[in-house]
């Protein structure tokens, strides 16, 4: 079983770093009001250097949120333990 843990910041907002196929790390938000997949800013996707296979839809935005939606945590468990201020998505 693979999974993912993040943290709960002071405001309550949950996150989640991702390493990404070329060796970088990025802090996503958690967005259960976001039914896409993930979101990105167009100055991050650039300086990635995205290649345009499609993985995972990618919605670019021109706002500074970098976002994992509900449609890419399809499959998954996910926990917020507010006590603890801890994030683990499962994909059992």
């Amino acid at each position: 079983m693979a999974s993912e843990i993040g943290w709960i910041d002071t405001t309550g907002n949950a996150f989640v770093s991702i390493l990404l196929a070329e060796g970088q790390t990025i802090e996503f938000l958690i967005d259960t009001g976001f039914n896409g997949e993930l979101m990105l800013p167009f100055g991050v996707a650039e300086n990635l250097n995205l290649p345009t296979i499609r993985a995972a839809e990618v919605i670019l935005s021109s706002g500074p949120d970098q976002l994992i939606g509900t449609e890419l945590l399809r499959g998954t468990l996910l926990k917020i333990d507010y006590i603890n201020h801890l994030v683990e998505i499962e994909k059992p």
